[in-house]
């Protein structure tokens, strides 16, 4: 499986030792889902009346090649499974997918969610975009700044929070459903390890972001997990420019320095927001049913 899902993503601007070292431990790592009693304890058994070890991933193998796949629930709903496809020694073909779906008819799930370049094929339905880059330089903005914070700006940060979410379901309310705010005792944890930036403009405090290193799916780096902007100063791009200033805080790689977040398919601003910085779609979730995938 290795070898394929190396030159399935090696378009990834990161060089080849990165690559296959973060590959290496994702593969590993999945793979213990398959016998750890742990793994399969996070599924609903109890609720689905399903064996536990029913949830414990699965290796198909089908026409030769193999396909790791495990169990999901999207937004941890019960009355919404999928599959994930985590890796494969081949392509996934319409009739691999048939035999997925046979493996796992119990869990009831109609789609089968793989990770993929953006734009390469068509067919099925977007989830997530994998937003990746260097970021373009920042622009002279003497009114924009941006700091650490600190916990005494824990309470400004959660009503900042809070007030940033209302109005984008408001605006979006297709959002609210698909983008989260980070809760309070996340952003404890996250201000406590030096995570969160304050953005202000002209010593007025304008928004916030949080960024940490982490995994998601196979990549390693820098991640952003939530920015806002106070509404008052929406529509200014200062957004974007607060990530391109983020950068001067992120930590040194011995590799490549990219800033990293997901998006979902209906977040249009944030999506203008990560393109503005320097941003672009590198890898995407997409949801496939039989019928999305070619024979």
């Amino acid at each position: 499986m290795l070898e394929h899902m190396l030159e399935t993503f090696s378009y990834l601007p990161v060089s080849n030792h990165e690559l296959k070292n973060w590959m290496s431990l994702f593969i590993d790592e999945q793979l213990k889902g398959c016998d750890d009693v742990a793994f399969s304890a996070q599924f609903p058994f109890k609720q689905t009346g399903l064996p536990q070890r029913f949830f414990q991933q699965k290796i198909i193998t089908f026409a030769g090649s193999d396909y790791l796949t495990g169990p999901r629930y999207l937004g941890g709903d019960v009355n919404q499974p999928f599959i994930d496809l985590v890796a494969s020694s081949s392509p996934l073909t319409r009739q691999a997918a048939r035999e997925i779906f046979k493996v796992w008819q119990p869990l009831g799930a109609q789609t089968l969610r793989v990770l993929r370049r953006p734009g390469l094929v068509s067919g099925g339905t977007v989830d997530q975009l994998f937003y990746g880059g260097t970021l373009l330089p920042p622009k002279p903005t003497p009114s924009l700044q941006l700091s650490r914070a600190d916990m005494s700006h824990f309470d400004w940060c959660l009503q900042a929070i809070e007030q940033a979410y209302a109005e984008t379901y408001r605006r979006m309310p297709q959002l609210r459903d698909q983008v989260f705010p980070t809760d309070h005792q996340e952003l404890e944890v996250s201000i406590r390890q030096g995570e969160v930036f304050m953005l202000s403009v002209e010593q007025e405090r304008a928004g916030l972001i949080i960024c940490h290193v982490g995994n998601r799916a196979f990549i390693h780096g820098n991640w952003i997990t939530d920015e806002i902007v106070v509404p008052k100063f929406r529509g200014r791009k200062f957004a974007s420019e607060a990530q391109r200033q983020l950068f001067a805080f992120l930590p040194e790689s011995h590799d490549t320095p990219l800033l990293w977040g997901t998006i979902f398919s209906g977040n249009v601003p944030s999506m203008r927001t990560a393109q503005r910085a320097g941003r672009r779609p590198l890898m995407e979730y997409s949801f496939l049913r039989e019928e999305d995938i070619p024979s």
